[in-house]
């Protein structure tokens, strides 16, 4: 039975409904199945092959049809040159037959609703390993901003979400960058990360951005951060919705699969794609304390109380490698570590315990 849309916003893919406070069909091809050609465009419109993205002309992006988790095909991203970046992005514009929108096709977010969540399957062959850290606990023993141990020809993979539509709509208003090794970077984003092998097997990995802090203000922090001096805000006060004719806040959703190179010597190694899902949650009332993780029912996101349910999403977020539950290091002290063990688990009854803050 199909929602009822209590509102709308526009996109590529057509109208996006919010249904019960949640943000859905906002995605485009997520499967990877359809080309450009399929959805009714010139053979020629977008490099890359796979409708809604574009790998802008990089040879080392493509389509797989020899490994797939569902369907015929998926997306893939093999060899990489050093002091490289090689990938597929959805901030590509619809500008060709039939449509002539020129929207693009980024994922709509809204403000008003909750934190954003992305799930794919990936896959690296045994013999297309992309190499292994220098460490065991890379890259969180790594110094930020200086010298961080990047191995030379080492190109791990990741997905970077970019936030935009402030200012010019074009600028990257607030990320989550698994890539960011300056000093603002944020370990669990990092958790975002692929490297070594699957042996063939295929992976699914949740994430939740922000993993720290409420939706709305982790992103208005950052959103402030980044304007000064690359474009103006609303008025203060306005925050969310600015008065008309005032710049916008951030509206969309750019999302990057990708292979990162800092370093001069090629990398081999390739992965593979799959059954990508992008969501953003209801809004929800605010957490009672760190552990309310679970809604009734055993449904991500916070409900105001210390129940079962946390329980239930906590355990489903720590066998999907998500940084929500990476909450735990060594000798059950609350922080990340990029690890899930029992120090996460011990962090996380100590939480749920101590109760409802405030």
């Amino acid at each position: 039975m199909r929602k009822m849309c209590i509102a709308a916003v526009v996109s590529a893919a057509g109208l996006a409904c919010v249904a019960q406070g949640q943000l859905s069909d906002t995605l485009t091809n997520g499967s990877f199945e359809l080309t450009w050609q399929q959805a009714g465009r010139p053979v020629n419109a977008r490099p890359g092959d796979i409708f809604g993205f574009t790998d802008n002309n990089d040879p080392s992006a493509d389509v797989s049809t020899l490994y797939f988790h569902t369907g015929q095909r998926s997306m893939t991203i093999g060899a990489i040159a050093g002091n490289a970046f090689h990938g597929y992005t959805t901030d590509t514009l619809d500008s060709m037959p039939p449509n002539f929108t020129f929207l693009y096709y980024d994922v709509p977010v809204s403000w008003q609703l909750g934190d954003l969540v992305w799930s794919v399957w990936f896959m690296i062959p045994a013999d297309q390993s992309l190499g292994e850290p220098p460490t065991p606990n890379w890259p969180v023993d790594a110094n930020p901003g200086q010298d961080f141990m990047w191995p030379e020809g080492f190109a791990p993979a990741s997905m970077k979400i970019d936030v935009k539509g402030a200012g010019n709509g074009f600028q990257n208003n607030a990320a989550y960058d698994g890539w960011n090794f300056g000093f603002q970077r944020d370990v669990r984003a990092q958790a975002s990360l692929q490297w070594g092998t699957t042996n063939g097997i295929w992976n699914q990995r949740t994430i939740t951005w922000p993993a720290r802090t409420a939706t709305l203000q982790g992103w208005k922090d950052q959103v402030e951060s980044n304007a000064a001096g690359n474009y103006s805000l609303p008025a203060p006060g306005t925050w969310p919705n600015p008065p008309a004719g005032q710049t916008r806040w951030p509206d969309r959703a750019k999302i990057t699969f990708g292979r990162f190179n800092p370093t001069a010597t090629a990398s081999g190694g390739a992965i593979y794609y799959d059954d990508f899902t992008f969501t953003q949650l209801p809004a929800g009332p605010a957490p009672c304390g760190p552990a309310d993780v679970g809604g009734q029912g055993g449904v991500p996101g916070a409900d105001g109380v210390l129940d079962n349910n946390d329980f239930i999403v906590f355990i489903d977020y720590f066998f999907a490698n998500n940084p929500l539950a990476d909450r735990g290091i060594q000798g059950g002290v609350a922080g990340s570590d990029g690890s899930w063990d029992n120090n996460d688990f011990i962090v996380f009854i100590d939480q749920f315990f101590s109760g409802c803050a405030g």
